[in-house]
Protein backbone atom coordinates (compact mmCIF):
# COMPACT_ATOMS: atom_id res chain seq x y z
CA UNK A 1 0.00 0.00 0.00
CA UNK A 2 1.33 3.44 -0.99
CA UNK A 3 -0.25 6.88 -0.57
CA UNK A 4 1.55 9.82 -2.17
CA UNK A 5 0.45 13.29 -1.01
CA UNK A 6 1.08 16.02 -3.57
CA UNK A 7 -0.29 19.39 -4.66
CA UNK A 8 0.78 18.94 -8.27
CA UNK A 9 0.70 16.16 -10.84
CA UNK A 10 3.84 14.48 -12.11
CA UNK A 11 2.19 13.50 -15.39
CA UNK A 12 4.94 11.13 -16.49
CA UNK A 13 4.87 9.26 -13.20
CA UNK A 14 1.06 9.18 -13.11
CA UNK A 15 0.93 7.82 -16.66
CA UNK A 16 3.21 4.99 -15.54
CA UNK A 17 0.85 4.21 -12.64
CA UNK A 18 -2.18 4.29 -14.97
CA UNK A 19 -0.54 1.75 -17.27
CA UNK A 20 0.24 -0.49 -14.30
CA UNK A 21 -3.32 -0.40 -12.92
CA UNK A 22 -6.38 -2.51 -13.71
CA UNK A 23 -8.78 0.11 -12.34
CA UNK A 24 -8.27 3.86 -11.96
CA UNK A 25 -10.67 5.58 -9.54
CA UNK A 26 -10.95 9.36 -9.63
CA UNK A 27 -12.71 11.66 -7.17
CA UNK A 28 -14.75 14.54 -8.61
CA UNK A 29 -14.65 17.47 -6.13
CA UNK A 30 -11.20 18.87 -5.54
CA UNK A 31 -9.68 16.67 -8.24
CA UNK A 32 -11.63 17.24 -11.47
CA UNK A 33 -13.77 20.27 -10.59
CA UNK A 34 -14.04 22.78 -7.76
CA UNK A 35 -16.03 25.98 -7.20
CA UNK A 36 -14.27 29.24 -8.10
CA UNK A 37 -14.78 30.36 -4.48
CA UNK A 38 -14.04 28.73 -1.13
CA UNK A 39 -17.69 28.09 -0.25
CA UNK A 40 -19.01 24.72 -1.53
CA UNK A 41 -15.52 23.31 -2.07
CA UNK A 42 -14.62 20.01 -0.41
CA UNK A 43 -11.93 21.92 1.53
CA UNK A 44 -14.62 24.26 2.88
CA UNK A 45 -16.98 21.39 3.71
CA UNK A 46 -14.46 19.53 5.87
CA UNK A 47 -13.63 22.73 7.76
CA UNK A 48 -17.32 23.55 8.08
CA UNK A 49 -17.95 20.20 9.76
CA UNK A 50 -15.15 20.94 12.22
CA UNK A 51 -16.19 24.55 12.87
CA UNK A 52 -19.81 23.58 13.58
CA UNK A 53 -18.73 20.53 15.61
CA UNK A 54 -21.14 18.59 13.41
CA UNK A 55 -20.06 15.14 14.59
CA UNK A 56 -21.46 15.89 18.06
CA UNK A 57 -24.71 17.45 16.84
CA UNK A 58 -28.14 15.87 16.43
CA UNK A 59 -29.05 13.76 13.40
CA UNK A 60 -31.39 16.53 12.26
CA UNK A 61 -28.51 19.01 12.32
CA UNK A 62 -26.22 16.65 10.39
CA UNK A 63 -28.84 16.07 7.72
CA UNK A 64 -29.27 19.84 7.38
CA UNK A 65 -25.50 20.19 6.90
CA UNK A 66 -25.68 17.83 3.91
CA UNK A 67 -28.78 19.62 2.57
CA UNK A 68 -26.92 22.93 2.84
CA UNK A 69 -24.00 21.49 0.88
CA UNK A 70 -26.20 20.35 -2.00
CA UNK A 71 -28.10 23.61 -2.07
CA UNK A 72 -24.77 25.38 -2.24
CA UNK A 73 -23.53 23.14 -5.06
CA UNK A 74 -26.75 23.76 -7.00
CA UNK A 75 -26.11 27.52 -6.84
CA UNK A 76 -22.42 27.63 -7.68
CA UNK A 77 -20.35 27.37 -10.83
CA UNK A 78 -17.47 24.90 -11.12
CA UNK A 79 -14.06 25.18 -12.73
CA UNK A 80 -11.46 22.69 -13.88
CA UNK A 81 -8.82 21.86 -11.26
CA UNK A 82 -6.01 20.56 -13.49
CA UNK A 83 -6.14 20.53 -17.29
CA UNK A 84 -3.15 18.21 -17.61
CA UNK A 85 -4.68 15.63 -15.29
CA UNK A 86 -7.93 15.53 -17.26
CA UNK A 87 -6.05 15.31 -20.56
CA UNK A 88 -4.00 12.38 -19.25
CA UNK A 89 -7.04 10.51 -17.92
CA UNK A 90 -8.95 11.11 -21.16
CA UNK A 91 -6.03 9.67 -23.10
CA UNK A 92 -6.71 6.26 -21.54
CA UNK A 93 -10.48 6.35 -20.90
CA UNK A 94 -11.13 4.14 -23.96
CA UNK A 95 -8.39 1.58 -23.25
CA UNK A 96 -8.33 1.51 -19.44
CA UNK A 97 -11.03 1.56 -16.76
CA UNK A 98 -11.13 5.22 -15.66
CA UNK A 99 -14.04 5.42 -13.20
CA UNK A 100 -15.31 8.36 -11.16
CA UNK A 101 -15.83 7.74 -7.44
CA UNK A 102 -17.58 10.59 -5.65
CA UNK A 103 -19.22 11.27 -2.31
CA UNK A 104 -22.06 13.00 -4.17
CA UNK A 105 -25.45 11.26 -4.22
CA UNK A 106 -26.91 9.68 -7.34
CA UNK A 107 -29.81 12.16 -7.19
CA UNK A 108 -27.26 14.85 -8.08
CA UNK A 109 -26.15 12.98 -11.19
CA UNK A 110 -27.55 15.34 -13.83
CA UNK A 111 -25.97 18.43 -12.28
CA UNK A 112 -22.67 16.61 -11.83
CA UNK A 113 -22.62 15.26 -15.37
CA UNK A 114 -23.33 18.72 -16.71
CA UNK A 115 -20.13 20.09 -15.17
CA UNK A 116 -18.10 16.99 -16.03
CA UNK A 117 -19.10 17.49 -19.67
CA UNK A 118 -18.31 21.20 -19.53
CA UNK A 119 -14.73 20.65 -18.41
CA UNK A 120 -14.26 17.86 -20.95
CA UNK A 121 -13.71 14.90 -18.61
CA UNK A 122 -14.47 11.51 -20.17
CA UNK A 123 -14.89 8.56 -17.84
CA UNK A 124 -14.98 5.01 -19.14
CA UNK A 125 -18.61 4.00 -19.54
CA UNK A 126 -19.89 0.88 -17.76
CA UNK A 127 -23.50 -0.13 -18.29
CA UNK A 128 -24.47 -2.25 -15.31
CA UNK A 129 -26.12 -1.64 -11.96
CA UNK A 130 -24.26 -1.26 -8.69
CA UNK A 131 -26.31 -1.24 -5.50
CA UNK A 132 -24.78 -0.04 -2.24
CA UNK A 133 -27.02 1.33 0.52
CA UNK A 134 -30.49 1.10 -1.03
CA UNK A 135 -32.33 -0.16 -4.09
CA UNK A 136 -31.03 2.54 -6.44
CA UNK A 137 -27.99 1.91 -8.65
CA UNK A 138 -25.09 4.22 -7.75
CA UNK A 139 -23.29 3.86 -11.12
CA UNK A 140 -24.11 6.30 -13.90
CA UNK A 141 -22.06 7.32 -16.96
CA UNK A 142 -18.84 5.92 -15.55
CA UNK A 143 -19.22 7.56 -12.12
CA UNK A 144 -19.93 5.77 -8.83
CA UNK A 145 -22.04 8.00 -6.55
CA UNK A 146 -21.31 6.82 -3.02
CA UNK A 147 -23.57 9.30 -1.19
CA UNK A 148 -23.42 10.62 2.38
CA UNK A 149 -23.77 8.95 5.76
CA UNK A 150 -26.48 10.91 7.62
CA UNK A 151 -24.86 10.07 10.97
CA UNK A 152 -21.52 11.71 10.13
CA UNK A 153 -22.35 14.10 7.23
CA UNK A 154 -19.37 12.51 5.45
CA UNK A 155 -19.41 10.29 2.34
CA UNK A 156 -20.09 6.62 2.80
CA UNK A 157 -17.04 4.35 2.73
CA UNK A 158 -15.62 4.50 -0.81
CA UNK A 159 -13.81 1.20 -0.27
CA UNK A 160 -17.07 -0.61 0.47
CA UNK A 161 -18.68 0.99 -2.58
CA UNK A 162 -15.78 -0.18 -4.73
CA UNK A 163 -16.37 -3.72 -3.49
CA UNK A 164 -19.93 -3.57 -4.83
CA UNK A 165 -18.62 -2.33 -8.19
CA UNK A 166 -15.97 -5.04 -8.50
CA UNK A 167 -18.57 -7.76 -7.91
CA UNK A 168 -20.39 -6.61 -11.06
CA UNK A 169 -17.25 -5.83 -13.06
CA UNK A 170 -16.49 -8.54 -15.63
CA UNK A 171 -12.72 -8.12 -15.69
CA UNK A 172 -9.98 -9.15 -13.29
CA UNK A 173 -8.87 -6.44 -10.89
CA UNK A 174 -5.58 -6.71 -9.02
CA UNK A 175 -4.09 -3.21 -9.08
CA UNK A 176 -6.02 -0.12 -7.92
CA UNK A 177 -5.03 3.49 -8.56
CA UNK A 178 -7.05 5.95 -6.48
CA UNK A 179 -6.95 9.76 -6.88
CA UNK A 180 -8.74 11.73 -4.15
CA UNK A 181 -8.24 14.97 -2.22
CA UNK A 182 -9.34 13.61 1.18
CA UNK A 183 -7.01 11.43 3.26
CA UNK A 184 -9.96 9.79 5.02
CA UNK A 185 -11.12 8.34 1.71
CA UNK A 186 -7.62 6.98 1.08
CA UNK A 187 -7.71 5.26 4.46
CA UNK A 188 -11.04 3.60 3.62
CA UNK A 189 -9.82 2.54 0.20
CA UNK A 190 -6.48 1.20 1.37
CA UNK A 191 -8.21 -0.81 4.12
CA UNK A 192 -10.59 -2.35 1.59
CA UNK A 193 -7.77 -3.19 -0.82
CA UNK A 194 -5.66 -4.71 1.95
CA UNK A 195 -8.56 -6.90 3.11
CA UNK A 196 -9.27 -7.91 -0.50
CA UNK A 197 -5.64 -8.70 -1.44
CA UNK A 198 -5.57 -5.89 -3.98
CA UNK A 199 -2.51 -3.79 -4.69
CA UNK A 200 -3.25 -0.15 -3.87
CA UNK A 201 -1.65 3.13 -4.88
CA UNK A 202 -3.27 6.34 -3.69
CA UNK A 203 -2.60 9.83 -5.00
CA UNK A 204 -3.70 12.26 -2.27
CA UNK A 205 -4.15 15.27 -4.55
CA UNK A 206 -4.11 18.48 -2.49
CA UNK A 207 -3.89 21.18 -5.18
CA UNK A 208 -7.06 23.03 -4.10
CA UNK A 209 -6.36 22.77 -0.36
CA UNK A 210 -2.75 23.91 -0.87
CA UNK A 211 -3.95 26.90 -2.89
CA UNK A 212 -6.14 28.08 -0.03
CA UNK A 213 -3.62 27.28 2.68
CA UNK A 214 -0.94 29.28 0.82
CA UNK A 215 -3.22 32.23 0.04
CA UNK A 216 -5.04 32.73 3.35
CA UNK A 217 -4.48 32.24 7.04
CA UNK A 218 -6.88 29.67 8.42
CA UNK A 219 -8.91 32.15 10.47
CA UNK A 220 -9.29 34.49 7.46
CA UNK A 221 -10.44 31.55 5.34
CA UNK A 222 -12.95 30.55 7.99
CA UNK A 223 -14.39 34.07 8.04
CA UNK A 224 -14.56 34.16 4.24
CA UNK A 225 -16.53 30.92 4.26
CA UNK A 226 -18.86 32.20 6.96
CA UNK A 227 -19.53 35.42 5.05
CA UNK A 228 -20.18 33.56 1.77
CA UNK A 229 -22.48 31.15 3.60
CA UNK A 230 -24.37 33.98 5.28
CA UNK A 231 -24.89 35.86 2.01
CA UNK A 232 -26.00 32.68 0.20
CA UNK A 233 -28.55 31.60 2.80
CA UNK A 234 -29.70 34.92 4.24
CA UNK A 235 -29.43 37.37 1.35
CA UNK A 236 -31.19 37.34 -2.00
CA UNK A 237 -28.05 37.39 -4.16
CA UNK A 238 -27.89 36.36 -7.80
CA UNK A 239 -24.46 34.86 -7.21
CA UNK A 240 -22.26 33.55 -4.42
CA UNK A 241 -19.69 36.01 -3.12
CA UNK A 242 -16.24 35.42 -4.58
CA UNK A 243 -13.34 35.13 -2.13
CA UNK A 244 -12.30 38.68 -3.04
CA UNK A 245 -15.84 40.04 -2.54
CA UNK A 246 -16.11 38.31 0.82
CA UNK A 247 -12.78 39.82 1.87
CA UNK A 248 -14.02 43.30 0.90
CA UNK A 249 -17.20 42.83 2.95
CA UNK A 250 -15.14 41.67 5.93
CA UNK A 251 -12.81 44.66 5.54
CA UNK A 252 -15.74 47.08 5.34
CA UNK A 253 -17.40 45.59 8.41
CA UNK A 254 -14.12 45.79 10.32
CA UNK A 255 -13.77 49.47 9.37
CA UNK A 256 -17.34 50.20 10.49
CA UNK A 257 -16.70 48.40 13.77
CA UNK A 258 -13.59 50.48 14.39
CA UNK A 259 -15.47 53.71 13.68
CA UNK A 260 -18.19 52.69 16.12
CA UNK A 261 -15.61 51.82 18.73
CA UNK A 262 -13.90 55.19 18.33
Amino acid sequence: MTILTTSYVDYQYLEKKILESDLILVDIDGVIITPPQYLCSSHWYVDYLKNTNATNQSLEFKMKVVDDLYYCMSKTQFILVDQGLVALLNKYSDTHAIVGLTGRTISFHSETQNWIDRVGMEFSNHNFDVFYKDNVSILRSGIIYVGHDPYTSLPWDKGEALGKFIKQYNKKVQNILFIDDMMGNHMHMSKFCNNSDLEFFGLHFTKVATHYDNQFQHETLRLIGEKQFDYLFHNDLAHILSDEEAQKVLHYEACVAREEFL
